[in-house]
């Protein structure tokens, strides 16, 4: 068609458009301004975008509006966003992208960083040459129940053949502040169906998206919100979020929530017509993609970023990933479900890609907590990776409350692999091969807190479930793992610092320094080894031990001691059986039970002084009343007796203890533990950590058993018993 230029003159009255022949006069009602009004046609093969971009100045002209689509199909270029306007696409309006031959979008605007340097993409480089482009705006919107179809549009670069007046996104936004994107769906949307290069104040909510490259691309942003949206990206990510040099130097992306999103990686077009294929695909060894990333150009990196209650479906995992130089800190990521995933359903990688300038660092991964994860028919040749790189480990990175399922067939040549280190390569989970863990391998880590992990798979599979190289200062805790007869569920290869606690039939075991060890050991046996330590109670005399203090009594009882409460008067203070000898660095066990609303301890490195006041001092196990209403239950925090007080939990962090901790029973047998090893103290109840501090006021002590004093007399006559009392000595 003849394309006819439009005035667009201001006037007292309203706004006047031109176009062609039989001029109109478009008056917004009530700030709407209405496309058809500006000649837009909707029949699907009249260029509607020089219609659409008057409607956009003609709002702008007078401080801002909301330009109407009603329904109908609107061949289309570039549509040009303006501030404080809006494009609303109603029930039934298509934004169809036209093709090359059918009209030229805007040349894309010169990006040396991309072009000259290649820093990043061509699709992440330019802007101008979107079907809807935004550069420079601030106060706008495309909302609506409509579509955007962006048949004409490509996903190849000027080096892929990419001619002048091409389009190549759905929508181009850069350098943009308070944009609101709601309620639409894209089909097809070119190299990435949304990308937003340093947009601050985004909203991405309710928002359909079926394409065959990213989805959604954030780049650079602050202040980020995607809800409630489903993306479905077969060839590429789903939700990507990069930190490049867009701008000519890195801008980390700040203050981002992913919340109520699924991601899948289905045929094009099946999501939105509802039949959800996997067909094309899957005859493809690059099998679909369609996850949440951070990552993979970094150089700017991530911080303070949400991820949580998202499903991902048919895609590969959930990746993290800082390669660029820039780094990933303060992260949460928390509810999330996955079925046929496949790849690693958690992906944690610091690398040296350094896709960047020459003097570009290696950046840091720190402080992640992912939480509540439930995946099924995970592929089996990656469980969660888990990489640094040699003297850049990754940092203070917790797992907590995940169950995945495996689809087994792990060989014992894959148990035995090498994996290589990749530090320069581009991070995919398939580039490491298959893992010599089916369940999780974590590699170059320090500061690794796993609690409550469980994994399982299909059929035989011989390699264990979880192997750790080259990590320092880990927690395994409540380690659950179905293995293949004589293969070992855990694998530690030159770890340092590493406790295992209440997993693997192992109550709590901690190794120094190995080189190469499986756990548990056959020759161990499910308590770990019996090597060193020594029973303090022969279960039949009190011989090796002395009382001191008040007038509450001790007693040997059915193969325990049993202390019972007295009145006391006069006054005086608790009443404590101690060991005769004094112990410095120790790994002390044993098991206690106390009545109903019973306060007592075990004191270790503690001493007698008779002419001070509050005789015993030292540290403390409490042993609580896990039902007293006053104050949380604080079994297994540590007591300074008669001198400081409570040193874990302080005194304003006891309400924090009470949601993160567990609790024993009454009348029940629980087992305690208590390591002490220089100023490291920590404390364990039925194998799981309760407190841990540094501490050195006083390095050796004897242990004591304690019962408190009492003037009320309900307590009299109850009783705190303690059975299987050993010490292994560390000095």
């Amino acid at each position: 068609m003849i394309e006819v230029a439009l005035a667009v003159v201001v006037l007292a009255a309203g706004v006047t458009s031109a176009a062609g022949a039989g001029a109109a006069t478009a008056a917004p009602s009530h700030g709407v301004f209405n496309v058809r009004d500006f000649g837009a046609k909707g029949d699907g093969t009249t260029v509607d975008s020089p219609a659409i971009n008057a409607a956009v100045e003609a709002a702008a002209a007078v401080g801002g509006g909301t330009v109407r689509l009603p329904a109908g199909t609107y061949l289309s270029a570039t549509i040009r966003l303006k501030s404080h306007v809006g494009l609303y696409l109603e029930h039934g309006a298509v934004i169809l992208a036209a093709s090359d031959k059918e009209a030229a979008y805007d040349l894309p605007e010169p990006n040396e960083w991309g072009q000259k340097y290649q820093y990043q993409d061509f699709g992440h480089s330019h802007f101008k040459n979107s079907l809807i482009a935004g550069i420079d705006v601030e106060d706008v919107s495309i909302e609506g129940p409509g579509k955007i179809d962006g048949k004409g549009l490509t996903r190849s670069s000027p080096s892929q053949g990419l001619a002048p007046g091409v389009g190549n996104k759905a929508i181009g936004l850069k350098s943009c502040r308070r944009v609101t994107i709601r309620d639409i769906a894209i089909f097809h949307g070119g190299h990435v169906a949304i990308m937003a290069a340093a947009v601050d104040d985004l909203t991405i909510d309710n928002v359909k998206v079926d394409t065959f490259r990213d989805g959604i691309g954030i780049d650079s942003c602050r202040n980020v919100r995607i809800s409630n949206s489903h993306v479905n990206s077969p060839w590429d990510d789903a939700i990507v979020i990069k930190s490049t040099y867009v701008l000519g130097k890195p801008r980390a992306v700040e203050n981002l929530l992913i919340t109520n999103c699924t991601v899948t990686g289905y045929d094009e077009g099946s999501y939105l017509d509802g039949t959800y294929e996997r067909l094309v695909r899957a005859k493809h060894r690059n099998i679909p993609t369609g996850r949440i990333k951070l990552g993979t150009e970094s150089n700017g990196g991530f911080k303070n970023i949400t991820i949580s209650n998202c499903v991902f479906e048919w895609s590969r995992g959930l990746a993290l990933e800082a390669v660029d130089g820039g780094s990933i800190e303060d992260v949460a990521i928390s509810n999330i479900t996955m079925r046929d995933i496949v790849n690693a359903p958690i992906f944690v990688r610091l690398g040296r890609r350094l896709r960047g300038p020459a003097d570009t660092p290696v950046g840091k991964v720190r402080r992640v907590h992912i939480h509540n994860v439930v995946a099924s028919n995970v592929n089996a040749a990656q469980g969660v990776l888990i990489s640094g790189i040699p003297d850049h480990p990754i940092e203070d990175l917790r797992l907590t409350d995940i169950r995945i399922h495996y689809q087994g067939g792990g060989t014992a040549e894959d148990a035995a692999r090498e994996v290589p280190e990749m530090e320069k390569a581009y991070p995919e989970p398939r580039e490491f091969g298959r893992l010599p863990a089916y369940g999780l391998y974590a590699r170059h880590v320090r500061g690794f807190d796993v609690r409550g992990v469980e994994v399982s798979h299909d059929g035989a599979d011989a390699r264990p479930a979880f192997v750790l190289d080259q990590v320092t200062d880990a927690v395994l805790d409540d380690l659950q793992a179905q293995t293949s007869a004589g293969v070992p569920p855990l694998s530690l290869k030159k770890v340092k610092d590493v406790l295992v606690s209440d997993s693997f039939g192992i109550v709590s075991q901690r190794v120094d320094e190995a080189a190469a060890l499986t756990l548990p050991d056959a020759d161990r046996g499910a308590q770990g080894s019996d090597t060193g330590w020594t029973s303090l109670f022969d279960g039949k005399t009190l011989g090796g031990w002395t009382k001191y203090g008040g007038p509450a009594t001790f007693e040997v009882k059915d193969g325990a001691i049993v202390g019972t409460f007295v009145m006391d008067d006069g006054g005086r203070e608790s009443t404590y059986l101690a060991t005769e000898k004094e112990f410095g660095d120790f790994e002390l066990e044993m098991e206690w039970k106390a009545a109903p609303g019973i306060n007592a301890g075990v004191q270790f490195r503690s001493f007698y002084d008779k002419d001070t006041r509050g005789k015993v001092q030292g540290y403390q196990y409490e042993i609580d009343d896990p039902k007293r209403t006053d104050r949380p239950d604080l079994t297994g925090g540590i007591y300074d007796q008669s001198r400081r007080g409570w040193l874990a939990p302080t005194k304003e962090g006891h309400d924090a203890w009470r949601s993160s901790r567990v609790q024993a029973r009454d009348e029940e047998w629980s087992r305690l533990r208590i390591e002490c090893r220089g100023a490291k103290l920590r404390t364990f109840l039925n194998g799981k950590p309760m407190a841990e501090l540094d501490d050195a006021m006083t390095p050796r002590g004897f242990v004591a058993l304690q019962i408190h004093q009492t003037r009320d007399p309900k307590w009299v006559g109850q009783t705190v018993a303690w059975r299987n009392l050993r010490i292994r000595s560390l000095d």
